[in-house]
């Protein structure tokens, strides 16, 4: 298995990191998710019984549930009551990304950047998370608006006005990396006119939202502002802040039944 310090997070990027609800768009996709295995692979799922969740989920997932697939890849990429196995992931990843999962997409995204159960493929890794992307996927917006910025995986000239039109789809549904490039961007003037107000408040709400790496900046950025500038950046800092804070608590506990 996979390391287990780390493994909880990677659980929750692997199976619930879409900020779109998959469930209500893949109905009518393979079988009912109301299924019996369905159901029950999700419940096992939810609890993180990943022993009762191997039958329901393989069951589920070879009847075509696009959700129960993407489960079962997370488990083969993880070990998770299964043996570890990045090929079999990347199979059921691409089962379910094929039918339009954002989370799958994602995955299998990560799988052909990393070349893991799959030879490297930074051009595929980027076709696919820009499908996830354009799901809503924020953690996909981030790294395509990445890849754009690099021209890595694009099979074109790099362009840092693409990418910051995903990282500002990204860094606005709460992605805190996506915050950081952000800042970045409007501090060096890349895709964007220089702004360092802008980068201030970014980076600043990155910050709040868990970014360590984006403090010094923040702080270094702060100190440039006049007393004016600096004082109308907070706010809307603060503003972005209580809105992801309200749409955390809005939304609960992530589980499983928002695959």
């Amino acid at each position: 298995m996979r390391n287990g310090a780390i493994l909880g997070g990677m659980i929750a990027v692997f199976l619930m990191s879409a900020s779109v609800t998959e469930g209500a768009r893949l109905v009518g996709q393979g079988v009912d998710a109301a299924t019996d295995w369905a159901a029950e692979c999700l419940e096992a799922c939810n609890r993180e019984d990943w022993v009762s969740a191997v039958a329901p989920c393989t069951k589920a997932a070879e009847k075509g549930d696009a959700r129960a697939q993407n489960t079962l890849g997370v488990m083969y990429y993880l070990g998770l009551s299964v043996p570890e196995n990045d090929a079999k992931a990347v199979e059921w990843y691409t089962k379910a990304a094929e039918q339009g999962s954002a989370l799958a997409q994602f995955n299998l995204g990560q799988n052909y950047r990393m070349g893991q159960g799959v030879s490297k493929n930074e051009f595929k890794a980027f076709t696919w998370y820009t499908k996830a992307a354009e799901h809503g996927h924020s953690m996909a917006q981030n790294n395509v608006g990445v890849m754009w910025s690099l021209g890595v995986g694009t099979r074109v000239q790099k362009s840092n006005i693409r990418a910051v039109e995903w990282f500002i789809k990204a860094a606005e549904q709460g992605d805190r990396d996506a915050q950081k490039n952000l800042c970045q961007h409007y501090r060096m003037g890349r895709g964007v006119s220089k702004d360092k107000a802008k980068a201030f408040m970014w980076c600043s709400v990155a910050v709040a939202q868990g970014n360590e790496k984006a403090a010094s900046v923040a702080d270094t950025l702060g100190k440039r502002l006049d007393p004016e500038q600096l004082a109308e950046a907070e706010r809307i800092a603060n503003e972005w802040i209580e809105r992801f804070k309200a749409r955390t608590e809005t939304d609960g506990p992530l589980s499983c039944s928002r695959l």
